[in-house]
């Protein structure tokens, strides 16, 4: 497992970016909205279906988009420190009415929790609320960012891929003090008693938080994802389990958004 921290300065910390860019959120139960997305490097499972690969290795530079929507990316050295980040957020956000979030995801995000912790502050005055995407595996990291979070997007994978539902559970439980839901990707013949111990989990923490199945959009060594009549089953019989469950795919694919 690739695993990275955030590197720590005298004049305070930096850390390992990707990207940072304004774009519309495609998945879960915010699908539409209009988001700054800041993407950290570095991750600590190894999901065959993940869309970023690129999180997994440190880069020397990350790419920064200038004008929101504009792609019109510049790079800058790795590791980046903290006012560099808050002042290329500042430009994104200029436009007060363009953005309520600032999506945070890699990779893992809370693996930079302390750096996360400190940047939130100038990230509220800038008038935008964090959106958490997070593969739910660092519950004592999540801890020390919860208070500055509105919402959580909680990834819940299977043990195959190095997570562990005791974790997600413990996890969950935390971030149930915040807006959450709970997405799972699905892939081709799902393997329906995973999901169903997955809605039992989330269950017995809160049965009012959504549970979105994902299919997986085909990428790298995924060629197929599952079948229609596979995904309408799945969800029937989540649906004994859990009011709230939801089929979304990932929508920024169909419109050639990043």
């Amino acid at each position: 497992m690739h695993q990275v921290q955030a590197r720590r300065t005298e004049r305070g910390e930096k850390a390992f970016l990707i990207e940072l860019y304004s774009g519309v959120q495609g998945e879960g139960i915010l699908v539409g909205e209009r988001m700054v997305f800041l993407r950290f490097t570095g991750c600590n499972l190894t999901c065959d279906y993940c869309d970023t690969q690129m999180s997994r290795a440190i880069d020397t530079v990350a790419r920064i988009e200038r004008t929101p929507g504009a792609r019109d990316f510049e790079t800058v050295a790795n590791p980046i420190d903290q006012d560099s980040v808050l002042s290329r957020v500042t430009r994104l956000a200029a436009e007060r009415t363009l953005h309520r979030y600032i999506a945070v995801t890699g990779g893992e995000p809370l693996l930079y929790a302390r750096f996360i912790r400190r940047l939130a502050p100038g990230l509220a005055a800038l008038g935008l609320s964090i959106y958490l995407e997070t593969n739910g595996t660092l519950p004592a990291e999540l801890e020390r960012v919860l208070e500055h979070v509105e919402w959580i997007a909680m990834g819940v994978k299977e043990e195959a891929d190095g997570a562990s539902l005791e974790t997600a559970w413990r996890f969950l439980g935390t971030a149930r003090a915040r807006k959450v839901f709970v997405k799972s990707v699905v892939r081709k013949n799902p393997d329906i008693e995973h999901y169903r111990r997955v809605a039992a989990g989330i269950r017995a923490v809160d049965p009012g938080i959504p549970f979105v199945l994902q299919p997986v959009t085909p990428y790298g060594p995924v060629v197929a994802g599952p079948a229609p009549g596979e995904v309408l089953e799945l969800q029937r019989e989540l649906k004994r389990v859990l009011p709230d469950v939801r089929v979304i795919p990932q929508t920024h694919k169909l419109i050639g958004q990043i």
